[in-house]
């Protein structure tokens, strides 16, 4: 396999839940995320990400490997109750990953994709809907993602979810 393609610079964005309202409609038709879907997710990943800001030439093994890695703890426990996918046909098509981040004290969306010919139906904003009312109902009090510098899609989905850009020291 090639060496890894370094990761882009990403700024963090945070939501403090208390502020969310988890009666908001939330991602229809979906299902809870499960550690069987990884081969599918990295299908997902390599699609959706391809020919954007966060396309660093990974091939679509990279991606299959990525997915495998987040359910091995490469990001954190994966919080299954939060993280959700949209599945029709057996294929995926829009997915949100929640984890546990042991550099945050909350948890952490690793990974929000839809494939290209689904984008812009709501999809992702339903699935990060449904994780943030799943963080409340789990007692969490703020969720935060990591965004592409320069992902345009990505920060405008988040500030309709009531995300802000954060600044955080490590």
């Amino acid at each position: 396999m090639d060496p890894k393609p370094k990761r882009a610079e990403s700024r963090m964005w945070r939501v403090a839940l208390p502020k969310f309202d988890p009666s908001v409609a939330v991602g229809e038709g979906a299902r809870e995320l499960r550690a069987d879907d990884a081969l599918k997710l990295g299908t997902l990943f390599f699609t959706a990400f391809k020919g954007t800001t966060d396309d660093l030439g990974q091939t679509e093994a990279d991606y299959i490997e990525e997915a495998y890695s987040l359910f091995d703890g490469r990001y954190g426990d994966c919080l299954f109750s939060a993280s959700s996918v949209i599945e029709r046909e057996g294929e995926l098509l829009s997915v949100c990953v929640v984890t546990d981040h042991e550099l945050y004290d909350f948890p952490v969306i690793v990974m929000v994709a839809t494939q290209p010919s689904m984008q812009g139906n709501g999809m992702a904003s339903g699935l990060v809907k449904s994780a943030l009312t799943n963080l409340v109902v789990a007692g969490h009090d703020a969720c935060c993602a990591m965004v592409t510098l320069g992902n345009t899609p990505s920060e405008g989905l988040f500030a309709h979810c009531g995300f802000v850009p954060f600044s955080v020291e490590r």
